[in-house]
């Protein structure tokens, strides 16, 4: 095939070996992608067969592996550069960043991809488990009657806890960033009130989800119905009074207008 037919045919995302449709961000066609599927298939089976290398075809794997040592080592820096690429790309555009499929912009995965995922993660996770080593880093010995070693369960401590109070902000922001009532801009002493009093019933839900309500609030794109308050105006609601304890004082001495939502320095987000 001349080189001018292949080019064209790439310009016009064609299948560079029949000229017809081919399947997106691909060169060929599904017909002929399931035709070097097989092939390649093929190919790594009789090599495993050969006990060779099954990406090179000349050297010897490494135990209980199908490749190389030095395959693997020339692969991976390339390899998790243009994963990542790719990740970010279908991210950055509300897609799966396994399939491609259009998705929330609050997951990763479409539902196929979630549950494939999941099945995948938690066979995974139990072959690690079962091997006698920490489940995170898969090399020390975990603590007597847990799965994570002292170092990864000192960070996943960590790790956990910036989380939450990033996803408590997030959600803060989007809901004001401020008291609705007296305009308390400090975090320690916010929380999210329910405008229809209904929040008991809503709570019972969430612990049968096993779920919060930052998490439930984000995972739902943020709905109506909800609003932040200090404690000292849920408080005062609570009690069907008119007037937040401090309302009439916010209103002689107005925050300054740059003020935004705080956090104490011990709570302080990582950065970005």
């Amino acid at each position: 095939m001349k080189k001018e037919t292949t080019q064209y045919r790439i310009d016009n995302h064609l299948c560079v070996r029949c000229g017809e449709l081919a399947v997106p961000n691909r060169r060929s066609c599904s017909k002929h992608l399931e035709v070097n599927r097989l092939k390649e298939e093929k190919k790594r089976e009789r090599r495993k067969n050969k006990n060779v290398c099954i990406r090179c075809g000349q050297r010897p794997p490494r135990p209980n592996k199908a490749q190389c040592e030095i395959c693997v080592e020339g692969s991976r820096g390339q390899y998790n550069e243009t994963k990542m690429n790719t990740y970010y790309q279908r991210r950055s555009a509300s897609c799966c960043v396994r399939c491609g499929t259009p998705t929330s912009s609050f997951s990763v995965h479409c539902n196929v991809c979630s549950e494939y995922m999941k099945k995948k993660d938690n066979k995974y996770y139990h072959r690690i488990k079962n091997s006698g080593v920490c489940v995170h880093c898969r090399k020390s010995q975990p603590i007597e009657n847990e799965i994570l070693c002292s170092a990864c369960k000192k960070k996943s401590k960590i790790a956990g806890k910036d989380s939450r109070i990033k996803l408590k902000f997030s959600v803060f922001q989007h809901y004001g960033g401020k008291c609705q009532v007296c305009k308390e801009i400090d975090m320690d002493v916010l929380a999210i009130d329910h405008i229809n009093n209904d929040g008991a019933e809503h709570r019972k839900q969430l612990k049968l989800q096993g779920t919060t309500i930052y998490r439930w609030l984000a995972k739902n794109n943020f709905p109506s119905g909800f609003q932040v308050l200090c404690y000292n105006c849920n408080i005062k609601k609570y009690l069907k009074e008119d007037t937040c304890p401090h309302q009439d004082q916010s209103d002689h001495q107005s925050p300054p207008p740059n003020r935004t939502l705080s956090v104490k320095t011990r709570y302080a987000l990582p950065e970005e």
